[in-house]
């Protein structure tokens, strides 16, 4: 067969309530052989967690606000989605001189001047420690 470099793969998922999961998304060839990739996804409620994403499809969304439920974003089909994917969650737009004073007074192991590379290079570890 021919080989390829590249697969471009699209994964969607959607879930009424919040909720978090990882599994594993096997491809197989035509000689048999199996890989594995990784995959988590998120459905969440907070906005919060999905400003980045808000943010950067502010006119192609619709918030759905009925009485005693909780504000929805109706998904539409993946045929008709023209959503956009922000560059980074790590693009912050507002100074972070009083964050990074608290994280340096709450863990003293060593000072931060940059939060988000910190808590990338620790793989989250120092955020998971001040909590």
């Amino acid at each position: 067969g021919i080989a390829k470099q590249r697969l471009p793969v699209d994964l969607s998922f959607a879930n009424e309530k919040p909720m978090t999961f990882t599994a594993t998304v096997e491809f197989m060839d035509e000689d048999g052989n199996r890989f594995g990739l990784p995959v988590t996804g998120t459905t969440d409620n907070c906005l919060l967690t999905v400003a980045p994403f808000v943010t950067v499809n502010d006119g192609n969304l619709e918030f759905l606000v009925e009485d005693g439920k909780a504000i929805r974003i109706p998904v539409p089909p993946p045929e008709e989605q023209k959503f956009a994917l922000p560059q980074t969650i790590w693009n912050f737009e507002w100074p972070t001189a009083n964050l990074v004073r608290w994280l340096n007074v709450t863990d003293m192991r060593s000072q931060m001047t940059d939060v988000p590379s910190a808590m990338v290079l620790s793989r989250g570890q120092r955020l998971i420690d001040i909590v």
